[in-house]
């Protein structure tokens, strides 16, 4: 069976004009009123600002209704996560506010789609580092594949507090660039074709050390979108080493959006559909997702 992304929203620091990604110091935020209810925003904390506001971008332009919500998260809400850490210690364990505790676990993003949504369907979060997206991409895959749905909300978040950062910093991580990255990115997987779709060809993780190997095998056409945080592509027009400013742990799905953006404009301004092969992973494993453009 055949699976489509047919559409996808981010707020990334990575833009994509006329066939070029750029990387910017940090993300833009957009105005989140226009989608989400200002008087439920107050109590949410970035990561289900930015979760929600792709997740309910990419539904607007979705015929029909969702099977099921699949998301990805390395750090989890990291905000309220340490917000009731600092207020556990400062009460001394007594009297502890229980908002930041409820909204502290890693699948507060899908629960509160879930809810807001009304969809009762699959509901599942999955957290692995580097590979959080893409496990939870191979899991939207399997779901279409097995006949348990024919489209899926696939979102994934992290958010990086001013405090963390400053803590993650004193950690050697052993990277070109600082694990401070942070965004959201939403995808509909189906298994129905649309006029926007792309269709995904491959998916899989390869030992980092044969990487070179794998992609000699590549056809010549083929454009290479790498947000890998070691691994670095020989300079050519179809290589694009889109992380050197900042690194996250979703930054593969960052990569498969720019990946989305390159087909489309490649499609539309030359006529030419190539392989877009999306690199990521860490130090010992890489993760490459292949798409193209109906």
């Amino acid at each position: 069976m055949k699976t489509f992304i047919n559409h996808y929203k981010s707020i990334s620091r990575f833009t994509f004009q006329e066939g070029k990604i750029i990387e910017n110091p940090g993300i833009t935020e957009p105005e989140y009123e226009t989608i989400l209810d200002p008087r439920t925003m107050r109590r949410m904390s970035k990561i289900l600002k930015m979760g929600l506001y792709t997740s309910m971008s990419v539904l607007e332009n979705n015929s029909g209704t969702i099977d099921g919500i699949i998301c990805g998260t390395a750090l989890g809400c990291t905000s309220d996560t340490y917000s009731f850490l600092k207020n556990m210690i400062e009460r001394n364990e007594q009297l502890l506010t229980p908002t930041p505790f409820i909204q502290s676990t890693h699948n507060t993003l899908a629960g509160t789609l879930g809810i807001l949504l009304k969809n009762h369907g699959y509901n599942i979060t999955w957290s692995n580092r580097n590979f959080s997206f893409f496990d939870a991409f191979e899991d939207s895959i399997l779901q279409l594949e097995r006949g348990n749905g024919t489209s899926f909300l696939l979102t994934t978040a992290d958010e990086m507090p001013d405090i963390v950062n400053e803590i993650i910093n004193h950690i050697n991580l052993e990277i070109p660039v600082k694990l401070q990255g942070e965004g959201s990115v939403s995808f509909t997987l189906s298994s129905s074709i649309c006029p926007t779709s792309i269709e995904v060809i491959d998916y899989k993780v390869i030992s980092t050390e044969h990487i070179d190997d794998y992609l000699k095998d590549l056809n010549e056409e083929a454009h290479i979108i790498n947000t890998h945080p070691t691994f670095r592509l020989k300079p050519a027009a179809n290589h694009h080493n889109i992380l050197t400013l900042a690194w996250s742990m979703i930054d593969d799905a960052f990569g498969l959006e720019a990946g989305c953006h390159m087909t489309e404009y490649l499609a539309q301004k030359f006529g030419r559909r190539p392989l877009i092969l999306c690199l990521s992973g860490d130090r010992y494993q890489a993760s490459v997702i292949t798409i193209k453009k109906v």
